[in-house]
């Protein structure tokens, strides 16, 4: 099996469905403004989990450009 951690607007919580499946939702900010805090979240996700691939749903939204960001910090 292969491990999935998925990060979601809505909220702030975290957990596990079960042992290959997390996940960390993160504040629903307006979708079409950019919000620094989001790119120094999602690199602390990235060093934590250190993904192989990372598929973003939403290219439209500034979650998109933040997590870019974070990815090319995190040297992904």
């Amino acid at each position: 099996k292969i491990p999935l951690h998925i990060l979601c607007r809505g909220g702030e919580a975290r957990g596990c469905l079960d042992e290959y499946c997390s996940y960390t939702l993160f504040p629903a900010y307006a979708p079409q403004t950019y919000y620094p805090e989001l790119e120094t979240l999602f690199l602390k996700e990235l060093q934590a989990y250190q993904p192989d691939v990372i598929h973003i749903w939403g290219s439209e939204y500034s979650h998109t450009r933040a997590m870019v960001n974070a990815a090319e910090k995190a040297g992904l």
